[in-house]
Parts: C-alpha cells; sequence; structure tokens
C-alpha cells in the first residue's frame, strides 16, 4: 500500500487539523524521538523514506486562534501523542548567561504551548510569548536542540529557522508492519493484536454503515508489495488482498 510523503512549502500557513511538517535548517526536519530518548527534540533528512520516520516529523495543528493580529498555533506529533509544550523554566536566559545553562529540549509537560510566526535575526521561525519574555528552540551541537529566552526578539540570538511544509502526493510503500504497527487506530480487548482502520474524506456512505471503514483490519505480508487484509473477528477464509 501507499502513503503520502511530503515536499517543501512556506512559513506556518496552516489551519486547526492540518498535517505539516516543520522545516528546519539545512532542509531537515523537526522530529521527536521515541524509544530510550522518547520525546527528546531532534532533526532529519530522511524522512520521507519510511513510515517511522516521516511520523516522527509530523505534526498536526491541534489549536489555531488569533491574538492582537497575530495567528497562535499548538502543535502534536504524530508518532508520540506529545504537545509541542515547553518548559519556560529550563531556558537558557540570554540576559543572563552566567547563571543560565543549556538544556537539551525534551517534551512533556511544558505550559508554553502557543507559537507564533515571527522573524529572528533575519531568520523566520516560531516563538512563543510567555510573561516578560519570548521563548525559541536554538541549536548547539554539543547537546542539540534547547530553548532559548530573551525579553525582545532581537536579543535571542541565532535561533533554528521553522517553516510549514505542506503534502505533496509522492506515494511511500507501506508494509504489514507498518499498517498494524504505525497506522494502529483501532482499540482492542487484546494487546497483542494489532489492527488499524481505513477512512474516507469525504464519507461517501450516508445514512447507514461504511464496510470499509466500519472493519478493523489486520494486514499480513503477501509478497511482491502486496498485503492481506484481514478483518477482525474473521478466519483467513474473509481476508482481502491489496
Amino acid at each position: 500500500m501507499l502513503a503520502t510523503a511530503f515536499s517543501a512549502g512556506a512559513q506556518v500557513d496552516a489551519k486547526k487539523g492540518d498535517v505539516i511538517l516543520l522545516g528546519t535548517e539545512s532542509s531537515k526536519y523537526l522530529t521527536v524521538e521515541t524509544g530510550e530518548q522518547f520525546g527528546k527534540l531532534n532533526n532529519s533528512v530522511n524522512v520521507s523514506t519510511n513510515l517511522s520516520s516521516l511520523n516522527k516529523a509530523t505534526w498536526t495543528v491541534s489549536a489555531k486562534k488569533t491574538s492582537l493580529g497575530k495567528d497562535l498555533y499548538s502543535f502534536v506529533n504524530k508518532a508520540t501523542s506529545l504537545t509541542l509544550a515547553v518548559d519556560p523554566a529550563t531556558a537558557y536566559s540570554l540576559e543572563d548567561t552566567k547563571n543560565s545553562k543549556k538544556i537539551a529540549l525534551t517534551l512533556g509537560g511544558g505550559s508554553a504551548t502557543e507559537w507564533v510566526s515571527e522573524t529572528v535575526n533575519n531568520v523566520n521561525t516560531i516563538v512563543s510569548y510567555n510573561g516578560d519574555y519570548i521563548l525559541a528552540i536554538a541549536n548547539d551541537p554539543a547537546i542539540g536542540y534547547y530553548l532559548v529566552k530573551a525579553k525582545t526578539l532581537d536579543k535571542l540570538g541565532t535561533v533554528v529557522a521553522l517553516k510549514s511544509e505542506k503534502p505533496s502526493e509522492t506515494p511511500m510503500p507501506l508494509g504489514a508492519d507498518d499498517l498494524n504497527t504505525l497506522l494502529q487506530s483501532v482499540e482492542t480487548d487484546k494487546p497483542a493484536e494489532l489492527f488499524f482502520g481505513l477512512n474516507m474524506d469525504p464519507e461517501v456512505t450516508k445514512g447507514q454503515s461504511n464496510l470499509m471503514t466500519a472493519t478493523a483490519l489486520n494486514a499480513q505480508n503477501a509478497g511482491s508489495g502486496y498485503v492481506y487484509l484481514q478483518a477482525k473477528d474473521q478466519n483467513l477464509m474473509g481476508k482481502m488482498l491489496m
């Protein structure tokens, strides 16, 4: 099966519910780690080679509102379900460097969740306004991404460029493991059994159940780039070849 990859777009321009990438410097993309470094912000160039890499770099616009003429965005990461939320207390103060420390940026529980497109020292990026301070993301090769703060945009120093990138029609092959684990979207009372569901936009069935979207499926590799899709609670005779 095929999934959609992504191509370059513009600075953040999206609405609630949109799925985007956040492009950084040198054609890299803002990602969130899974596994042992769960929640740590990172970047990657090759995000369209497989679904696992793509999910780490995929962000959903979970909220958008306008305040004082500016659009405020909130983002949720696809791979981890973590919000792009940062803790102001961990920010490196560029106005008090002697008493500040650079801390690798890890998501999970921060109070600053709303981001605004701004230009900081000729760099297009997103920042978060928090009380008297402005928060932004910077990069140090020694520790990776970390949070910085200052009272004005021009005092933020060198920050990471961030811009939205929109979906393209480039296909990506999906195997059974991709479908069962990375697209898993159906709850089951047997955690060892992995099922996913299809969706249609727009919905083509009106007034009655849509068999394709109402059926939980399990994928099995069939070889030569194909998978079997087996309906939940059906034996192998009920499988479909896709």
